[in-house]
């Protein structure tokens, strides 16, 4: 049994010795008197809470490449939040995943998949803020502002960049775009005519519209905002550390 569990435990092939760590704590149960699912659920717990598990490791002592086991799981975290998938482990066991040809067939392989927007919520979600988007409400005059709009705001976000990155388009697209991402709900608040329904879907803009990128997104906005009035000083602030990478000093 250990001997299947522990190299997906592990996200790796283990050693006899590591096995062998395992499987004797669970027989030194068994042989205490525990049962064989007790037993078992011991040389479980050794397993699940080993730096094997909980950490993405590699040998600290020299820097070198990474071996294919290793980059299977940087790239399966990165993109997807979870461990590698059976062809994943499958190309490290061949370890033919570091070839460019096969690395890149897996890359595109694993955005084109569901689980790739964990990636984009993580990404996007922590580069642009999008995780403060709702802490700052407006004040009760603003009417309009109700929960669709600051949910649909917040999925906004998403939508563009995984518009901008299932396309390839060029990255000036979050400074200026001719298009947005929305559904009726933004639509209507943008006043933007003949969008229908809750689903996002790319929309073109005109020069009219006076929108494009990710500075007129409603979430954003209103993040940068105080409630009651605009803060030019706080998004200059805000686009010089997150676009720029060049944070204003200290007042």
């Amino acid at each position: 049994t250990f001997t299947h569990f522990l190299p997906r435990a592990y996200r790796r092939p283990v050693t006899t010795r590591e096995v062998d760590l395992v499987a004797n704590l669970a027989i030194a149960r068994l042989n205490e008197g525990a049962s064989f699912n007790q037993a078992l659920r011991t040389g479980l717990q050794r397993a699940l809470v080993s730096p094997g598990f909980l950490f993405i490791q590699e040998p600290a002592a020299k820097p070198r490449r990474l071996n294919d086991y290793e980059l299977a799981s940087r790239l399966s975290y990165f993109l997807w939040s979870t461990m590698p998938d059976d062809r994943l482990f499958r190309h490290a066991a061949s370890k033919r995943l570091h070839k460019s040809a096969v690395l890149m067939s897996e890359i595109k392989r694993m955005l084109a998949d569901p689980k790739s927007r964990e990636f984009v919520e993580n990404f996007a979600g922590q580069w642009l803020s999008v995780r403060e988007f709702g802490t700052i409400a407006p004040a009760e005059q603003y009417t309009e502002y109700d929960k669709e709009l600051e949910e649909s705001s917040k999925e906004e976000a998403f939508a563009f960049f995984s518009e901008v990155l299932a396309n390839n388009l060029p990255i000036t697209s979050f400074l200026d775009s001719d298009f947005l991402v929305i559904n009726e709900r933004l639509a209507r608040h943008y006043e933007i005519d003949n969008v229908q329904g809750k689903h996002f879907r790319r929309v073109a803009l005109t020069p009219q519209n006076h929108r494009g990128g990710i500075f007129g997104m409603a979430g954003l906005m209103t993040l940068l905002a105080d409630g009651t009035r605009t803060l030019p000083v706080r998004r200059a602030a805000w686009i010089r550390e997150n676009i720029f990478n060049n944070p204003p000093p200290p007042p």
